[in-house]
C-alpha cells in the first residue's frame, strides 16, 4: 500500500478516514483512533497554539463512496482538509495472523459451541491483545459496564461482540481478513440508513444508523443493503483466457457467504 500510494504516487491524500469505522472509535473514546489516523489541519495547529482538544476535535471523517469537495462550500459536504489522514508508513507491519486474531477466532468457535465461559475469556483476551498492539490498556474497556464489555445475552449478541472487535482490530493488521468475516457472517450488519451523521458537517447520527454497522456508498450503482462480495475478473483474463471463471456481479454472494441484505 505505501509503496503505490505514497512513494510511487507521492500523496497521503487518497486514504481518509471514514464515518463508519471513525464514528465508532469516536463514541467509546477509543484511543486507537490516534493509531489510525493523523490529526485534521485545524487540529494540528490548535493544539501547536496550546489548545487542549476531544479526539472529536481532534479527528475528522468523510461520507463513504462519496468525493468531497476540495474546498470549504455550501453544501453539507465535508471537505477534503477537515478529514483525517489514514497513517501510513514504510515500516509498516505486515501481518499474516496476529494474537487478537487468534483469540477472537477461539471466542467464535466456543461461542458458536455454547461455551460462553469460554467465549468470554477468549474475547477479553482478544480485546486486550487488540489494544496492547498499540500500548494501551483494555482494562477499563472490557470490565463490567465497560464501553466493550462481552454481551453473553444470547449466541447472536456474543458473535456480535466478538466479530465486532474483530473488526476494529483488524484495521492495520487484517483488514482482508474483516472483510470475509463480514460476508461469512454478516458482522458487521448493512444499516437500512443512508448514512452515518444527520450532517456530514455537525456530529449526530442519522436517524435509524446504529454505531458498528455498514451503510452504502454514496456514490454506487448497487441497492440498498447491497455492497460489494468478491473482486470481479479482470477483463484482460476474460477476454484472453479460456481458463479464466465467467464473471458474476460483484454483489452476488459466493456460496458461504450471508444472503443479500444481510
Amino acid at each position: 500500500m505505501y509503496e503505490y500510494n505514497i512513494r510511487q504516487l507521492n500523496t497521503k491524500e487518497n486514504l481518509r478516514a471514514c464515518h463508519t469505522l471513525l464514528e465508532f472509535l469516536l463514541a467509546y473514546n477509543d484511543p486507537r483512533t490516534e493509531e489510525l489516523y493523523e490529526l485534521t489541519a485545524a487540529a494540528a495547529a490548535a493544539i501547536s497554539a496550546g489548545e487542549t482538544l476531544t479526539y472529536r476535535e481532534m479527528y475528522g471523517g468523510l461520507p463513504c463512496g462519496t468525493k468531497p469537495p476540495t474546498t470549504e462550500g455550501e453544501d453539507d459536504a465535508v471537505p477534503l482538509v477537515n478529514s483525517s489522514r489514514y497513517k501510513q508508513s514504510y515500516s509498516d507491519p505486515v501481518y499474516l495472523m496476529n494474537a487478537a486474531e487468534t483469540y477472537f477466532l477461539i471466542a467464535e468457535a466456543e461461542a458458536r459451541a455454547g461455551n460462553y465461559v469460554r467465549a468470554k475469556s477468549a474475547y477479553d483476551e482478544g480485546v486486550t491483545k487488540a489494544f496492547a498492539r498499540w500500548g494501551y490498556d483494555a482494562a477499563d474497556f472490557i470490565k463490567t459496564g465497560g464501553s466493550y464489555a462481552f454481551d453473553n445475552s444470547s449466541a447472536g449478541a456474543m458473535l456480535k461482540c466478538i466479530l465486532t472487535q474483530k473488526w476494529v482490530a483488524g484495521a492495520k493488521a487484517n483488514s482482508w481478513d474483516s472483510w470475509m468475516d463480514r460476508n461469512r457472517t454478516g458482522i458487521p450488519a448493512i444499516s437500512d440508513a443512508e448514512k452515518v451523521r444527520i450532517s456530514n458537517i455537525t456530529p449526530g447520527l442519522e436517524d435509524g444508523y446504529v454505531l458498528g454497522t455498514l451503510v452504502r456508498p454514496g456514490t454506487t450503482v448497487l441497492q440498498p443493503r447491497e455492497i460489494p462480495r468478491h473482486l470481479p475478473v479482470p477483463n484482460i483474463s476474460a477476454l484472453y483466457n479460456s481458463n479464466a471463471p465467467e464473471s458474476k456481479p460483484v454483489q452476488e454472494p459466493l456460496w458461504w457467504q450471508t444472503p443479500n441484505g444481510q
